[in-house]
């Protein structure tokens, strides 16, 4: 299970899980949402692939912008999703959150654009559960803006130049 720490209490989940992707009994209306670090991809990629088949849906639900196309060389059906949940993961089987609804911001789209109707469906079972989440054609420019984002961050914090790492921020987001 799971332990949830969120502003109104904590909640035990009991969420089924296995240890590897051929331990599961795939059936035809699974989606993947592939959550590793970018590092680990082309090796879960690899072991889902031995598993599952190409024609499993993968969801890329990771702040890299990589991930994407590592899966298309091995799955017929790749969904980039940018992952915005203020949460922390610090020791294991704990997730804090510190939203309310929406729990957070999970948009997606077809990689490398476009949307279709898994991906609405994917959306709309993402709102049921409380997060927001829309379709995006063009889901691929949140993801660098993102990114671009979070390394002004890292700059910030590691330069304290304050002001002027903002400025370029929003010059890098302008040529997304």
């Amino acid at each position: 299970g799971l332990t949830l720490s969120a502003p109104d209490g904590q909640h035990r989940l009991a969420i089924p899980a296995v240890g590897h992707p051929d331990a599961t009994r795939w059936c035809e209306d699974d989606v993947v949402l592939l959550c590793v670090k970018s590092q680990q991809s082309a090796a879960a990629l690899d072991a889902l692939r031995d598993a599952a088949g190409d024609r499993v849906p993968v969801v890329c639900a990771q702040n890299g912008v990589a991930n994407e196309a590592m899966a298309l060389r091995r799955f017929e059906n790749v969904y980039a999703m940018v992952v915005n949940l203020p949460a922390e993961h610090l020791s294991a089987g704990v997730v804090v959150t510190y939203a309310e609804r929406p729990g957070g911001v999970l948009d997606l789209g077809r990689y490398p654009h476009g949307t279709d109707t898994r991906c609405n469906a994917i959306a709309e079972a993402l709102v049921r559960a409380g997060f927001s989440a829309q379709p995006d054609a063009a889901l691929m420019r949140q993801k660098y803006a993102k990114l671009l984002m979070n390394l002004g961050n890292a700059l910030q914090a590691a330069t304290d130049t304050g002001e002027g790492v903002r400025e370029g921020d929003r010059d890098g987001v302008r040529e997304i």
